[in-house]
């Protein structure tokens, strides 16, 4: 069984500049693959694969040095990712979907690096016996372990995100099934599950779940930081700040909803043997045959 464990990051200053560094490089790598499979192919209408790039990788390294400082595997991840956009773009096109073409990316919206655990990245422990996260070209950075990983679970990739409150670290984790599946006691009971529209749940046995509307509450200060945002000059540290700020506040509405809605799971998964939902096709809705 795959699971993704995340944790909060304590990198220091020095830390941070150079996890700063590295986006930044992945970044470029990104926007600069992106630019030769888009020129190449409107000049020779060819098209430049994932292979054909990652074989420039080696002599790229020694010529740029900002290039050097990713560690090899997750620099052939950042083109493993261009490479998905294409196929997800060429899937869509082929579906008859209209899709735009995979963009260029802006530094403050790279945030995340993807290593192979054990090349680039490594958990060891200290001087103090510790456990960090080892980066390579960073050092040992400190970790909250707010809980302990499981059992007999292999660590497979690590991703580090850069958050509007923080650094963190995902680890996906190959666990043995026996491990986690633990069964519940069974309770002989039954519910169907619709999706409401005035309420975020109607169950079968007559509950309504309201829906929390987390927005809601906290629209009027995004309004009023919004107003302030746009007094300020585009670019300055001011700017940013408000940036952070605003960013921080839509990060708290995705963590109380996600909070939520896993708790709510839990307590049906809990209550009942069997959870039905109706199937619906949303995309019928609205037309009719003549």
């Amino acid at each position: 069984m795959r699971l993704a464990y995340q944790y909060r990051l304590k990198p220091n200053r020095t830390q941070e500049r150079l996890l700063t560094t590295l986006l930044a490089a992945a970044c470029r790598l990104y926007n600069d693959a992106l630019a030769e499979r888009k020129s190449v192919w409107e000049q020779e209408e060819r098209t430049v694969t994932y292979l054909d790039q990652a074989r420039k990788l080696t002599d790229l390294r020694k010529a740029d040095k900002e290039i050097a400082l990713l560690n090899f595997s997750a620099a052939q991840h950042v083109l493993r990712r261009l490479d998905k956009a294409f196929q997800r773009f060429f899937r869509a096109v082929k579906s008859g979907q209209k899709v735009g073409y995979p963009r260029f990316k802006k530094p403050h919206r790279f945030r995340t690096l993807e290593f192979t655990y054990g090349d680039g990245t490594k958990v060891k422990p200290d001087e103090n016996g510790q456990l960090r996260l080892d980066i390579q070209n960073v050092g040992m950075v400190k970790v909250v372990w707010h809980r302990p990983l499981p059992d007999q679970s292999v660590i497979k990739q690590v991703w580090v995100t850069r958050k509007a409150d923080g650094w963190f670290v995902t680890f996906a984790l190959e666990v043995p099934d026996e491990t986690l599946r633990e069964p519940l006691p069974p309770t002989g009971r039954a519910v169907g599950v619709d999706v409401g529209v005035e309420n975020l749940l109607a169950l079968s046995d007559g509950r309504l779940i309201d829906n929390p509307k987390w927005l809601r509450q906290v629209e009027t200060k995004i309004a009023e930081k919004q107003r302030l945002l746009s007094r300020k000059v585009k670019g300055s540290k001011r700017w940013r700040r408000m940036c952070r700020r605003i960013a921080k506040l839509h990060l708290k509405v995705a963590r109380q909803r996600r909070d939520f809605y896993f708790k709510l799971a839990a307590e049906l998964v809990r209550e009942h043997d069997l959870i039905c939902v109706e199937d619906l096709n949303i995309q019928g809705f609205g037309t009719r045959e003549p």
